[in-house]
């Protein structure tokens, strides 16, 4: 037997040939290996020692096999799986790709999620300043400088004797309370004067800006305008017993005002108070609605304009001389003049 070929796989048989007859009557040789495989499919059937001598015919019950068909269904099952191979190939490339995308997606949305919870940390304003038991420890020499003093909410009290600041505003700039429009009109026109008559000096615009900057209410304002961009800011004295200086810090939709006390050896944590806050412009008086300091990107009030209109001229520096003292004065000029001579220049010297 050594030397023929299997009908079904082609391969060389050397030993254990197993001769089976077809449907259409021929026989065919196969290997031990399909011979196997074979039989778990059809039933058994009877072997011959040669093809010159063919077994007796098959029983009719037994299924006749059709080796032609069968090597074709083989071959085209072949070439369906080598047809398969790339597509399985790309599909799982696309898996991959899409398992990396998925977690490039998951560690997009943790930090999304960490900015998130950065911001609304800047953007919520505390209630009460931290208890005693959650400040942080003593810090040593030489280390970063300590917390800037909390912004503390405005008492009834505090609120209730500046609750007429229109009525004090338009008093101190010499306007009726009914003439806020006409004021905000001549404040526009000419600012330097307006402010003077109000009684906003240099040396206030420069308190503002310092107390504001030593404050936590610049960590709020900060984070605001890096959501909404850049404020209208309004500086504006308060008539009273003590120095007082409203400023007034508006976007469009929302607007904050704090009370700035002047008053020199005052505590640190009452200079700078939360008076109140709205989200409609509409609710504030024209005269606070009159930009005149801006607020810088770190949250800090910038009135240097306005503290240098005020240099120009200060009104302290333009006073009224006495007659008896001018009189006095053109004299004393008028003599010094009269003594001094043109000084005598010698070219031989």
């Amino acid at each position: 037997m050594g030397g023929d070929e299997c009908a079904l796989c082609g391969g060389s048989i050397e030993d254990d040939a197993t001769v089976v007859q077809t449907s259409d009557g021929s026989t065919a040789t196969l290997c031990a290996s399909c011979a196997r495989s074979l039989d778990q499919y059809v039933p058994a059937v009877p072997t011959v020692d040669s093809p010159d001598t063919p077994a007796t015919a098959p029983p009719s019950d037994q299924l006749a096999i059709n080796f032609p068909e069968a090597i074709h269904i083989s071959e085209s099952l072949t070439a369906f799986l080598q047809q398969l191979a790339p597509a399985v190939e790309e599909l799982q490339g696309s898996l991959i790709a899409a398992e990396k995308q998925i977690h490039v997606l998951e560690v997009e949305v943790v930090r999304l999620k960490e900015r998130l919870r950065h911001a609304e940390e800047l953007l919520a304003q505390p209630s009460s300043p931290p208890s005693a038991a959650t400040l942080p420890p003593p810090m040593p020499e030489f280390t970063s400088p300590p917390p800037p003093p909390p912004v503390r909410q405005a008492t009834s009290e505090e609120m209730a004797g500046a609750f007429g600041i229109e009525a004090e505003i338009a008093g101190a700039a010499g306007v009726d309370a009914t003439e806020t429009e006409t004021a905000t009109g001549a404040i526009e026109s000419d600012r330097a004067d307006a402010w003077r008559r109000a009684g906003l000096t240099a040396d206030d615009a420069r308190l503002v800006q310092r107390y504001f900057a030593e404050s936590e209410a610049t960590e709020k304002m900060r984070a605001v305008r890096r959501s909404l961009g850049r404020p209208a800011v309004n500086l504006h004295p308060l008539a009273g017993n003590r120095p007082r200086i409203m400023v007034t810090i508006a976007w469009e939709i929302v607007w904050y005002q704090y009370l700035v006390e002047l008053t020199p050896d005052l505590d640190p944590d009452d200079r700078i108070l939360a008076f109140a806050e709205g989200m409609e412009l509409e609710e504030l008086a024209p005269h606070f609605r009159v930009e005149n300091a801006t607020l810088d990107q770190g949250g800090r009030v910038d009135a240097s304009e306005l503290e240098l209109e005020l240099l120009t001229h200060p009104p302290e520096l333009i006073t009224e001389m006495p007659a008896d003292r001018a009189a006095a004065l053109d004299d004393a000029t008028e003599e010094i003049w009269n003594k001094r001579g043109q000084p005598e220049f010698r070219w031989d010297d």
